[in-house]
């Protein structure tokens, strides 16, 4: 029997990210994505943390999801899973 295995390093993906690449389509601008992702923080499906601490002050999960949004592009980009748009053109 053949065994089928890739070089290239596993990618793993935040949860997140899980949630966040299948609405990347381009129907849904910044703050399309951050309304359908704050349920999911409010659940517990997805945290973010500041110093060690879930944030829960929806202030602060807000602009902690905005910049999660905004770094995006670089990340998928890392994971190989899209390119980062140039800045300058």
């Amino acid at each position: 029997m053949k065994r089928l295995y890739s070089s290239k390093p596993s990618t793993t993906l935040s949860a997140a990210d899980r949630h966040l690449l299948p609405l990347l389509d381009g129907t849904r601008d910044r703050d399309a994505l951050m309304e359908a992702l704050l349920p999911l923080t409010r659940e517990g499906m997805i945290q973010f943390e500041r110093d060690g601490t879930v944030l829960s002050d929806e202030a602060d999960v807000r602009e902690a999801l905005a910049a999660y949004i905004d770094s995006a592009p670089q990340r998928l980009a890392q994971l190989k899973l899209a390119r980062a748009s140039d800045e300058g053109s």
